[in-house]
């Protein structure tokens, strides 16, 4: 059971979230708003075409890692939680946007998407968190640094850069 892609990234998350989707599948889902509102209690959560991934906090940039397989992975170890959703993507690529800010670039060179298996078009998306105690050392930060000056506190939060951490792996899901 190979890995067959992976991408890592560290970004804030605009609005507390992010969603995976095929890019060609444009336009809201009925389902948006009850998924990103599930996402909320589970961490993620998924329409038929979308899946939202919410994250504790939204004042200091997250870890993310993406991994494409051709058959289910191992369960990693050491994450906090573990949540799966399935997701279609019909053209077999998957990308990832920050909610307020677009698709993201995986790679230095600009891609922005993940192939998936051939003749892949319905995936379970495995989702790891840890380090989900950042929201309350970013309350303590703020509490203890509320009047340093603007560059003082921005430093104090930067220390917990990518502290709150995420696995997504992707593999192709049995079909109906």
């Amino acid at each position: 059971m190979p890995r067959l892609a992976h991408a890592t990234l560290q970004r804030l998350a605009e609005y507390g979230s992010f969603f995976l989707h095929d890019p060609d599948v444009l336009g809201e889902d009925p389902d948006d708003s009850t998924a990103l509102a599930a996402s909320r209690k589970t961490m993620i959560a998924a329409t038929t075409h979308r899946a939202y991934l919410q994250t504790t906090q939204r004042a200091v940039s997250v870890h993310i890692t993406l991994e494409v397989w051709d058959t289910e992975p191992a369960a990693a170890t050491d994450w906090d939680e573990r949540h799966e959703v399935t997701l279609t993507c019909p053209t077999g690529r998957l990308l990832i946007e920050n909610t307020g800010d677009g698709p993201i670039p995986l790679d230095p060179h600009g891609q922005r998407e993940l192939t998936l298996p051939p003749g892949t078009t319905r995936i379970n998306l495995r989702a790891y968190a840890r380090g989900n105690d950042t929201r309350a050392e970013v309350e303590r930060i703020t509490m203890q640094h509320s009047t340093a000056s603007f560059d003082e506190f921005r430093a104090h939060l930067r220390t917990l850069d990518g502290r709150e951490r995420y696995l997504l792996q992707a593999w192709p899901a049995e079909l109906y």
